[in-house]
């Protein structure tokens, strides 16, 4: 990052190292966590995969866990299910491998495109963006990523002369895409605006384009119709990009639409700027530098290009999205960037040559570009905190680096003033940018300091808030399952998602949950034992027979 001696640069190369390996431990380790750290998604997907017969036939047995459409992630749990009693560890070490491997075969296939050291920079900003959070997860990011790097890969190498194969294989691997996680359908406007940009260019016909079109339909539909088939959901054969868990959202109507979208686009723009802007400006410049030229575009341009196009449909996507969920009480006013940061690091390598040739060629203007980015990018986040936008752990990574505390949304208040630290390292990195320095190497100290700054964060959450919670529930769950009667399904009362998903889990599908507040009626005739997460004790006829830290056990007790 520094200009000077090369002891200096020994010492902060050093440095940079210590930071980048001490994050890399720190979610190395959370493999071996014994719980699911977000119970709701995760404990989601589990339970649709371990006990998704089940709930088909009895689904009163948790009549509030959402469906997930996410078919070949629930596949892959299934198998690593069948083959290891180690489910969480495994499925955790697959998905940070599966993240991996998508960066490193990014950089891989465009490594020819740039100097080594400027493709072997762009990797290291990378793998410094601190999006590890939610790839050492049961959850499908890591996977997504892989399979978006399979298919940026193969259209930066395919389209000028594999067209037809890139087509084919595009169609088959996006439908791939989708049934990891439906948010993959960004892939069709991105792969219709590359073929649209190469006709724009005199690279293609408008017939030929179509055609191509054509055929990425339709092995589209037919390779997710296939899976679907497969996998016994012969019902959504044709209908699996529809995105069935977020259909209820799209039927809600908001109460200030314009204000919500406002803010929305502000703080979504503003991360975008901060973390990516660079990126953006420098693969946006030599599109342009394309365009007047009219020649046919180089395979790290055309990966740039499938990136930009995939991130602003998934911005748009974000926005209906908060748009709608914002009906829900307590749902608005948040980032969500664990729908978009993935394309951060992506993009860093799709875009390290123009980002170092805009940085070489453009003099004291780029350097104030460069610098002017992420500065207005943070301040339009710390706008959007002053408009109530909260950071949610289980939101964001890089981005909640920059949390500042709102008490009457959420009750977590860390000693660490992160926004101010963050802010401070944006700074220095703005000053360093304006002086000259490479923005490669700058941007990868400064993704390692957010990084650390990120996973204290992240730790301060899991400890103060989740890990204490978690552990008890989890001994009383486990004194509780013993003391199941064998002859009939016990029920369990909870408040959230999380406790409801992690009971239901640990009683391997045998109790049925209900959730506050209870249905009218007498809603717990059917039982003959409950147990209760927190909440009031429950009266006569009810017996406590067992009461834990955070979970109490009643019998029914019938009248002599």
């Amino acid at each position: 990052m520094w200009k000077g001696s090369g002891q200096a640069e020994k010492a902060g190369g050093a440095l940079l190292l210590v930071g980048a390996a001490l994050v890399g431990l720190f979610y190395l380790n959370r493999v071996f966590t014994p719980w699911p750290l977000y119970a709701g998604d995760e404990g989601a997907y589990l339970i649709r995969a371990l006990f998704g017969d089940l709930l088909s036939v009895q689904p009163d047995r948790h009549p509030t866990v959402h469906p997930v459409g996410n078919t070949i992630y629930v596949l892959l749990i299934q198998a690593v299910d069948a083959l290891s009693a180690n489910l969480l560890p495994w499925l955790r070490l697959i998905g940070l491998a599966a993240y991996l491997g998508g960066l490193v075969l990014l950089h891989r296939a465009l490594a020819a495109c740039a100097p080594r050291p400027i493709a072997l920079w762009g990797l290291a900003v990378a793998l410094a963006y601190p999006f590890h959070r939610f790839v050492v997860t049961a959850m499908p990011e890591g996977l997504f990523v892989l399979v978006l790097a399979i298919i940026v890969a193969a259209g930066a190498r395919w389209a000028l002369n594999r067209p037809w194969m890139l087509a084919a294989l595009g169609g088959g691997s996006c439908a791939v895409l989708v049934l990891i996680k439906p948010h993959g359908v960004v892939i069709i406007p991105a792969m219709g605006l590359l073929l649209a940009a190469l006709v724009a260019l005199g690279q293609r016909s408008v017939g030929a384009a179509v055609s191509q079109g054509a055929l990425f339909a339709l092995t589209f539909l037919v390779c997710g119709a296939a899976v679907q088939a497969l996998a016994g959901r012969g019902e959504t054969a044709f209908t699996f990009f529809l995105g069935s868990a977020y259909a209820d959202h799209f039927g809600r109507v908001p109460l200030a639409p314009l204000r919500t979208a406002a803010v929305t686009l502000l703080s979504l723009g503003s991360a975008t700027l901060l973390m990516a802007g660079a990126p953006l400006l420098g693969g946006g410049r030599t599109l342009a530098a394309r365009w007047r030229s009219r020649e046919a575009p180089t395979a790290d341009e055309i990966a740039f290009l499938l990136l930009a196009g995939a991130l602003l449909a998934t911005l748009a996507m974000i926005m209906l999205f908060a748009v709608k969920v914002s009906a829900i009480p307590g749902e608005s006013d948040r980032l969500w960037g664990r729908y978009f940061e993935f394309y951060t690091p992506l993009l860093w390598i799709a875009a390290a040559g123009p980002v170092a040739a805009l940085w070489r060629q453009g003099g004291l203007a780029a350097r104030v570009w460069l610098a002017a980015l992420p500065a207005a990018g943070l301040a339009g986040l710390l706008l959007a905190w002053t408009l109530g936008v909260t950071l949610l752990p289980w939101d964001s990574a890089a981005i909640s680096a920059f949390y500042l505390p709102h008490l009457e949304r959420w009750n977590f208040s860390p000693s660490v003033p992160y926004v101010w630290i963050s802010g401070a390292v944006v700074a220095i990195l703005c000053l360093a940018l304006g002086l000259g320095q490479a923005p490669l190497r700058a941007w990868t100290a400064a993704l390692v300091a957010l990084g650390l700054v990120s996973t204290h964060y992240d730790h301060s959450w899991v400890s103060t808030s989740v890990a204490g919670p978690r552990n008890a529930l989890g001994r009383d769950l486990a004194a509780a399952v013993a003391l199941a009667p064998s002859d009939s399904v016990p029920g369990l009362i909870a408040d959230d998602h999380n406790a409801s998903h992690t009971a239901f889990l640990t009683y391997e599908g045998r109790v049925r949950i209900l959730i506050r507040p209870l249905m009218a009626g007498d809603a717990l005739a059917p039982f003959q034992q409950v147990a209760t997460v927190g909440g009031p004790p429950l009266p006569a006829p009810w017996k406590m027979v067992y009461g834990g830290e955070v979970l109490t056990l009643y019998q029914r007790q019938e009248p002599p």
